[in-house]
């Protein structure tokens, strides 16, 4: 009983549970008895508390269920993030063609003037 009372000082500091992971064990029914009783303290410490457990365990619920229909498969995920790098090394120019032509057309412009402002 003194565990569960150091771990309700522990655990109840500001009426905020800072052990997830206990509440995570209660949910998932893995919990042990001391950890039950403190999980219970901090419900009914305060009614904030059991207003937040009662959404934790709700979005708990609805997150178990959507997981179980959830079916990954590696090779298909893998074979799309490849993909994804590939398109992302792709070169891409920094310039093109008529923009080298326009400096080409300018160097010689300046070079056609230096020839004739000499002459």
């Amino acid at each position: 009983m003194d565990r569960v009372n150091d771990l309700s000082n522990d655990l109840l500091m500001n009426k905020q549970m800072e052990n997830w992971d206990l509440i995570a064990k209660y949910l998932n029914e893995e919990a042990t008895e001391e950890d039950k009783a403190v999980v219970t303290q901090w419900i009914n410490r305060d009614y904030a508390n059991k207003v937040l457990f009662e959404e934790i365990q709700e979005t708990w619920k609805l997150t178990g269920k959507l997981n179980q229909n959830i079916i990954i498969n590696k090779a298909n995920a893998w074979t799309s993030i490849q993909d994804k790098i590939k398109e992302e090394e792709k070169i891409i120019p920094l310039t093109n063609h008529k923009t080298i032509y326009k400096w080409l057309l300018r160097i010689a412009a300046v070079f056609i003037f230096g020839v004739f402002s000499t002459w």
